[in-house]
């Protein structure tokens, strides 16, 4: 999965103290347009594939209303905004 879309799981995740875990909504990851890759693709040429599709794929998760709004009701959209803040600044190191 790429960095953002961990992100935006994490920012809609929620700790439920009941079951001491995280309950994390449960999601799809839809490719835009169905590509089907040769049987003869080279191993540069296959990961170079994957990032493509990485690329062109949405991320749905239950309860978006509208994907491209952020749920700012009770902080749940905190990590997303720190995360593309840290991108763009280019100081995101992938842990957290």
């Amino acid at each position: 999965m790429k960095d953002n879309e961990i992100a935006k799981l994490k920012a809609k995740s929620v700790w439920d103290d009941g079951i001491n875990d995280w309950v994390i909504p449960a999601f799809v990851l839809k490719a835009r347009a169905v590509e089907l890759p040769s049987l003869s693709i080279k191993k540069n040429a296959q990961n170079e594939f994957m990032e493509q599709q990485k690329d062109q794929r949405e991320m749905q998760i239950d309860g978006d209303s509208d994907e491209g709004s952020q749920d700012n009701s009770n902080g749940q959209s905190s990590y997303l905004q720190q995360y593309e803040q840290q991108r763009a600044q280019g100081s995101y190191n992938g842990s957290s």
